[in-house]
């Protein structure tokens, strides 16, 4: 049964598009170093994976990337707390006017009125007008009437006025500026600072889970190139050690013609098995110099550096439960992991649209320095003056915008559980079928150990036989090659069972979560 991941991968991958704009460059410098290391000198080198693993991940130009892009979500994430903290700023103004300042457009006459006709607050008594000790000393009476004089708009004419020329309240104040220090601490902003902190700290972690997931492809390709190389040096010791068997069969089988216990057909029949072993073993060694070559390009190696491995392929046969593997992916798996932050980033986007609706107080501290100084009779000299105050903004009415963003918020957040929900039963369903794969080749293994004993105890029974002068060459031959498709058979399922195991680990996100912790 094969599983197809491709919508969790496409989700993924979606989250994770900023973190991979490197991918071109990857690639050319890819083929550069492909062209250039042909040129590097061949030398033998000892190499673990542990040290291949290393190399592979401080080389790698995606890797290097995305952590560049954890690095600036980090930096953005503490650029979002310092909303928090007051805001200080110093602004300043410079106006140059054309013309003077006029304060009235034509003359003024102000009424004089006695204090007798003023009230304790310092305002005209009401009274005072019809007070006929009183109006008499400020207002002009009609001779004939004896009664207020009034204008042509119904307003009372006073006997003096105050003459105040417009020209008198002309200012020349060309040059007028302002400089402005000032604080501003956010108060109350109905949760806006909070979940934008918020978000900008999920981003950080989605930026981390690309990183992981590039850097669990790494690894993994690493570990799939080192065990490779592993497997081909065996078959290589395996195709020598075939030759040195049939060679030394070829040696016997001549001292057996020349004394004329055997045909010429059965040292045919054996010339032709040793030249066939040459072949074999020419193919595993251009078998071990690729997979060497590979492991190079990998780990940015020189390509023609011949690389030992020091490992050896060891793997238990004792499977952990595949329900546990399961949970274990849960809290691991940089895909998973990714997709859930998404469903947080989406219910603090809810958050945030919500406090769009709430009101925004802020308390504001400034130092107003002005020229002309309004403080000393606008002289041409600086003033200054310290105030402090509340801002306080209450949104009423938009045509319905915020309402629509927060349903759109909520729309969005519903989608990401279910994207979730929907890549958490792929994974099950894929560590299963994986789980499966790695209890098969390790009884797969199992059986192939023992095949290769019995093939081993097969081939020295056959050969004293041989020796003995009781089995033909042809039963021989035979013996030898069910001794070498064992061996054949050992090592590939050896390597399959550790294979198995390196892509359950992946698919867990174990082998990123072991190489973050090392």
């Amino acid at each position: 049964m094969v599983i197809n991941t491709e919508n969790m991968k496409k989700v993924f991958l979606d989250l994770i598009r900023p973190f991979k704009l490197f991918g071109r460059i990857v690639l050319i410098s890819c083929l550069v170093s492909l062209s250039l290391a042909f040129y590097s000198a061949s030398g033998q080198t000892n190499i673990s994976l542990e040290e291949c693993r290393k190399r592979a991940v401080e080389q790698n130009f995606l890797v290097k990337s995305a952590q560049q892009q954890a690095d600036a979500a980090k930096s953005l994430s503490k650029a979002a707390f310092a909303n928090f903290l007051p805001n200080a700023s110093i602004n300043g103004t410079y106006t140059r006017l054309n013309r003077d300042i006029k304060l009235f457009s034509e003359d003024q006459f102000l009424p004089i009125v006695p204090y007798t006709a003023l009230t304790q607050e310092g305002k005209i008594n009401p009274a005072a007008f019809q007070d006929p000790s009183v109006a008499p000393t400020f207002l002009a009476f009609d001779p004939v009437t004896h009664q207020p004089l009034m204008d042509a708009s119904g307003n009372p004419v006073f006997r003096q006025y105050a003459w105040m020329p417009s020209s008198a309240m002309a200012f020349d104040f060309r040059n007028i500026w302002m400089i402005n220090a000032g604080i501003i601490q956010p108060i109350f902003t109905g949760g806006k600072v909070l979940e934008t902190w918020k978000i900008a700290r999920i981003n950080h972690q989605i930026a981390l889970s690309a990183r992981n997931y590039q850097v669990s492809d790494v690894l993994y390709n690493t570990e799939y190139y080192y065990w490779t190389l592993v497997s081909v040096r065996e078959k290589v010791a395996l195709a020598q050690k075939y030759l040195s068997l049939l060679e030394q069969l070829s040696q016997d089988v001549n001292n057996y013609f020349t004394e004329g216990i055997i045909t010429k057909t059965d040292v045919l029949k054996v010339e032709v098995k040793r030249e066939d072993a040459e072949l074999q073993l020419m193919k595993a060694q251009n078998g071990e110099k690729l997979a060497s070559m590979a492991l190079c390009r990998i780990t940015g190696l020189p390509l023609n550096t011949d690389l030992i491995p020091s490992d050896s392929v060891l793997f238990s046969s004792l499977l952990p439960v595949a329900d546990s593997l399961v949970q274990t992916a849960y809290l691991q798996r940089p895909e998973l992991l990714a997709l859930k932050n998404s469903v947080e980033l989406a219910h603090h986007n809810t958050g945030l649209m919500r406090s769009r609706f709430m009101p925004n107080i802020g308390l504001t501290v400034n130092s107003v320095w002005l020229n002309p100084n309004p403080f000393d009779g606008l002289t041409h000299n600086f003033g200054q003056d310290v105030n402090i105050g509340v801002v306080f903004n209450v949104p009423v009415f938009h045509w319905g915008e915020r309402y629509n963003t927060l349903k759109a918020a909520h729309l969005q957040e519903e989608a990401a559980r279910n994207q979730y929900d929907e890549a958490a039963s792929m994974v099950n369903l894929e560590i299963h079928q994986l789980w499966f794969s790695w209890k098969e080749a390790v009884k797969k293994a199992s059986i192939a150990e023992r095949n290769f004993q019995q093939a081993s105890e097969n081939l020295k029974l056959c050969t004293d036989k041989f020796h003995e002068g009781i089995l033909k060459v042809t039963d021989l031959l035979e013996a030898q090659i069910l001794y070498q498709q064992a061996w054949s058979e050992k090592i590939e399922a050896q390597t399959e069972c550790k294979l198995s195991e390196i892509k359950l680990s992946k698919a867990t996100g174990s082998l990123t979560a072991e190489y973050i912790r090392n």
